[in-house]
């Protein structure tokens, strides 16, 4: 049994659009100081849905400090239903970050997701952004604690498995052209236990909860995939494509997203984002699209 994951695809939109609207400090010698810029804080709104009716939410701030440093929180949830099973997952994050306009950037954040009693995944991720003539290079590690609630008898003897998982993102952009972006971003996922055991093994049907074994195949064992981008004045285009490998059953999921973006004026702006996805084992397709609307200050 296979899950979408809204989120998921939510939170790696939101990390391409990230690049997407970053822009690079440039200045001139100049017998005026003139005050440095600094990003626009935000506010952000999303709602989705997919063909198999799936439902998404997810609302996040971003913050900028005086001093250039930005915090950022975020909440989120899905509702899926597949066959018999009601899949509903909650999302939070919190993160601080320096300057994205510095050539040299860092991020801490902590990304909590799951159902409580179910499976939970608790992680902390890392981000390194060098900006160098126009050549954005980005490296993400991470580190995440996966917990699976055992159910029925066994629950009272061990009521929990735990696994530890690294992993990175790697990304190599361009946006040294003046109305074009493009970007390849490789990432790849290890596990401290064999999680194929989850797609193989029928005994841990009978201890584990079907929405827990759901949910563990969005675990990933690689993404790879390339996203463009073209600006207008007040607008953009966007395509995205990757193909993840699940860690589960090995299965292929191809993934295309395209995203528009439209200011209504000096503070607001219209998101709207629509793709599909395949994977190798059911081969069959899903579509979703999701609308947003964000505010900045």
């Amino acid at each position: 049994m296979r899950s979408y994951d809204p989120a998921g695809k939510a939170r790696f939109l939101c990390f391409i659009l990230l690049f997407s609207l970053k822009v690079q400090a440039q200045t001139e010698p100049n017998d005026v100081d003139l005050p440095e810029p600094r990003l626009p804080s935000s506010i952000r709104v999303d709602a989705g849905l997919d063909s198999e009716g799936g439902q998404s939410y997810f609302f996040d701030v971003d913050y900028g400090l005086k001093s250039g440093y930005r915090v950022f929180a975020g909440v989120g949830a899905t509702r899926q239903e597949n066959e018999d099973v009601v899949l509903e997952t909650r999302n939070y994050l919190l993160g601080f970050a320096s300057d994205p306009l510095d050539p040299f950037n860092l991020a801490l954040e902590y990304d909590y997701w799951g159902k409580e009693n179910d499976l939970i995944v608790q992680g902390v991720r890392g981000t390194m952004e060098l900006n160098y003539r126009g050549w954005v290079i980005t490296a993400r590690p991470r580190l995440r604690a996966i917990r699976v609630y055992f159910t029925g008898p066994i629950a009272k003897v061990r009521p929990n498995l735990d696994i530890n998982s690294t992993g990175y993102d790697v990304r190599l952009g361009y946006q040294g052209f003046e109305t074009w972006q493009l970007g390849v971003s490789y990432g790849r996922n290890a596990y401290s236990w064999d999680v194929t055991r989850l797609d193989e093994d029928p005994r841990l049907g009978l201890i584990l909860s079907p929405v827990a074994l759901d949910l563990a195949y969005t675990f990933e064992k690689s993404r790879a995939g390339g996203d463009l981008t073209y600006f207008f004045s007040k607008s953009s285009i966007g395509l995205t494509a990757y193909r993840s490998v699940s860690a589960v059953d090995r299965a292929d999921t191809d993934v295309g997203i395209l995203s528009l973006t439209y200011d209504l004026g000096r503070h607001w702006t219209v998101y709207l984002n629509g793709g599909a996805q395949t994977d190798s084992v059911s081969e069959r397709t899903i579509g979703f699209g999701s609308t947003g609307l964000g505010y900045r200050w």
